[in-house]
């Protein structure tokens, strides 16, 4: 007698209503799913969990004053709401992460002890990140994931891994100075200052660096070692991008002045790193 016919009426009604939640999943991760849990009482959540790491620039006056990014790891999901970020590149300075730079509560574990299914990861860049330097970041960086701690797999260059999402195209500024042919947004009724947005490819809710097999981040305590995650960005060679000399106005001529401090606007490149993935929990007794 096949399994199914081996089961009570409740775990039947169990079986059908997993199934439903995970008829969207691709098919290798439902197979995962089905395999790994079975009959249990467990919920599954299509919760999408991120963390922001920073690649912040060394500011050396000069001249020319220089804007330099070392080698070491990024690492995200290295920190929970409410913690500092240095372990992702952030400086001290910065304050402890929020909810817009991740939705952990606990660094490098899941949210409700659940297990969490991945099958793709997309990397953001903000858009007040330096795109001069972000050229040079995308170009050096590899990626690699650890979910024990200690065993990191890589996963490929930066470049591999686009984002679902984002701004695109440009906007009309009403506080930044137009060029000379333009007059201000608003109330001067003319065309403003223009800003494009940069993007790491095409912002589609399907633009993202597909696992060839999904990983597992386990629930801690459950018999797994896979309980600990993190996302390692490292530059593989030093980054130094040389920066504009100040600049004063004069006639026909705008002010230029670079940045000197390190954290200011132009030192720094921020990617938002996004898990696509299923939390699978135990069911609530309540629900």
């Amino acid at each position: 007698m096949s399994g199914i016919l081996q089961m009570t009426p409740a775990q039947k009604a169990h079986v059908a209503r997993l199934n439903a939640e995970i008829a969207n999943l691709p098919p290798d991760v439902r197979a995962q799913i089905q395999e790994n849990y079975d009959a249990g009482q467990v919920a599954v959540l299509p919760l999408p969990y991120w963390s922001a790491v920073r690649f912040q620039g060394a500011v050396a006056a000069g001249p020319p004053p220089t804007v330099t990014i070392d080698t070491t790891t990024r690492k995200a999901f290295s920190y929970a709401q409410g913690q500092p970020m240095t372990g992702a590149g952030f400086l001290a300075a910065y304050g402890n992460a929020t909810e817009a730079e991740t939705n952990l509560l606990r660094a490098q574990e899941t949210r409700d002890n659940a297990d969490v299914w991945i099958w793709g990861i997309s990397c953001y860049l903000t858009q007040d990140s330096e795109p001069a330097l972000a050229r040079k970041v995308w170009r050096e960086t590899s990626v690699s994931i650890a979910l024990n701690g200690t065993q990191s797999i890589p996963l490929g260059r930066l470049e591999m891994f686009p984002a679902g999402g984002g701004l695109y195209g440009a906007g009309v500024s009403g506080i930044k100075t137009p060029s000379f042919d333009n007059a201000g947004g608003g109330t001067d009724n003319g065309a403003g200052a223009i800003l494009p947005f940069m993007n790491n490819g095409n912002p589609m809710s399907a633009s993202f660096f597909r696992l060839q097999q999904p990983f597992k981040w386990s629930a801690v305590g459950q018999g797994g070692s896979d309980s600990s995650l993190n996302i390692g960005f490292t530059p593989q060679r030093q980054i130094v991008e040389t920066c504009g000399i100040i600049r004063a106005a004069g006639a026909g001529i705008a002010a230029f002045t670079p940045p000197t401090t390190a954290g200011q606007f132009g030192t720094f490149v921020d990617i938002i790193v996004r898990l696509w993935c299923v939390s699978v929990a135990k069911r609530s007794s309540n629900v």
